[in-house]
């Protein structure tokens, strides 16, 4: 007999009875039209036992429905919400990375975001710019006529336009002029504006100032390649190089010689061409640490501990610049500030690496990774080093880097004879290198990259 043509039992009536009372809690809670109909189904099951099944079974289908549905739309929201996340950091990389200057502000001119190029203009990260003012980085002579332009923003419609020119000068430094377009728009609710500050050098100033450097004899050719040696250098406008070159000696100097030291007197600033320059921490006890290197693609003095030695690894020439005139030059242009900033961020992130390197990676790993940054900085697979100097500048014993030495020279990694390491097989030295080689030298690859739109 089967289960429709005979009497249920009070036991079967009971889990039947259980069953529909747990079917219509989760129509309630599912709340969809579709579930509501299965809920009203539900509500009108004839309480006869032999009806009881087939009611039961078609209000399961029903909700069994309701629920692909619920999850298709679920995932969809999902999929499209990730889709927004994308977009969002897209549009977020492109005003980032956008080569001309973008603020963001309340009605009021308080600073809200900006990007990288419009904080080169403010000489200044997000952290110091974003809940400031924006008239506090405005020349004093000209705070009233940028209050009327603010004002005249504030009360446009939405997406009306307007203009303003007149002269940045954040924190006391030399005024810029500048050439500003101000949009404004409203906030999603409607109750509130946003102004949009695009920012560029004014093209009037810029030609007066050609116009006057045209009475002044031009430095030599010859000159200015021999900076643009250095990568850092090589990315100056020539308008900038220029300015900068009548700051700059070029100056021989010898393996060992100390460039800079607490002990010397002065605040030049080094670019190397034809050497490379160790970063040595020291000990009051004598010990020395190299906590970094520059070689012909960065700087010495942009960054780091005041008390930080820097001495040159071996011959060659080097491009010393007064802190007068880098000021003047990098004041000069939002594009060079924006870029030594960048610079001097990557710095710092090699010193703060090399901490946890020197604390919890091996000798070999930190070995690879000093010859890894040698290679990178000599741009020759063959340099001056003795097991002595390098046990210096890692901190450690030399018998501990005459071992290491010993395992990558039978390892055919290396090749070690009369003072000097070649590099033998690099993609073996990269693998055995710790994660602070990529990592450093990323930071420094992006220091160094000009922004372009669309970058990701």
């Amino acid at each position: 007999m089967t289960l429709a043509n005979r009497p249920l039992s009070a036991d079967e009536v009971k889990v039947f009875s259980k069953a529909v009372a747990d079917s219509e809690r989760r129509a309630a809670l599912l709340g969809s039209a579709g579930v509501s109909r299965a809920r009203k189904k539900a509500m009108e099951i004839p309480r006869r036992p032999a009806d009881a099944t087939s009611e039961l079974a078609s209000m399961v289908d029903l909700l069994r429905s309701a629920e692909s549905l619920l999850l298709q739309q679920l995932g969809a929201a999902t999929e499209s919400q990730a889709a927004t996340a994308l977009d969002r950091e897209h549009y977020r990389r492109l005003f980032d990375d956008a080569p001309d200057a973008y603020l963001i502000t309340d009605a009021d001119g308080i600073v809200l975001e900006g990007n990288r190029a419009a904080l080169g203009f403010l000489r200044c990260d997000a952290a110091l710019a974003v809940g400031k003012p924006l008239a506090g980085f405005i020349a004093a002579e000209d705070r009233l006529s940028f209050r009327d332009a603010l004002s005249t923003a504030r009360r446009a419609d939405g997406d009306a336009r307007s203009s303003w020119r007149g002269r940045l000068q954040p924190r006391a430094r030399t005024a810029s002029d500048v050439d500003v377009a101000i949009a404004t728009s409203r906030t999603r609710d409607g109750r509130g504006v946003r102004l949009h500050w695009a920012i560029r050098e004014d093209p009037r100033a810029e030609q007066a100032e050609r116009a006057g450097a045209a009475t002044e004899p031009p430095v030599a050719a010859a000159f200015i390649a021999e900076l643009k040696r250095n990568a850092l250098l090589a990315r100056f406008p020539d308008a900038v190089l220029q300015r900068l070159a009548r700051s700059v000696a070029i100056v021989p100097v010898g393996r060992g010689e100390v460039l800079s030291s607490p002990a010397l007197k002065g605040g030049d600033r080094f670019f190397p061409l034809t050497t490379v320059v160790g970063l040595v921490a020291r000990t009051r006890d004598g010990e020395t640490l190299e906590v970094a290197t520059v070689g012909a693609s960065g700087a010495i003095g942009l960054a780091g501990p005041s008390d930080i030695v820097a001495r040159a690894h071996g011959g060659g020439s080097i491009a010393r610049v007064t802190s007068e005139g880098l000021r003047d030059a990098a004041n000069s242009s939002g594009e060079v500030w924006a870029m030594l900033g960048r610079y001097a961020g990557a710095q710092w992130a090699e010193l703060a690496c090399g901490a946890l390197c020197n604390r919890y990676h091996t000798l070999d790993q930190r070995l690879a990774k000093w010859i890894l940054t040698m290679h990178d900085q000599t741009g020759d697979a063959r340099f001056a080093a003795t097991h002595e100097s390098v046990s210096r500048l890692l901190g450690v014993r030399r018998a501990g880097v005459t071992v290491a030495a010993g395992r990558m020279a039978r390892a055919a990694l290396i090749y070690y004879r009369r003072g000097s390491i070649t590099v033998a097989d690099r993609a073996g030295l990269e693998r055995m290198a710790c994660d602070c080689y990529a990592t450093v030298r990323a930071s420094y690859a992006s220091a160094l990259a000009p922004a372009r739109i669309g970058d990701a």
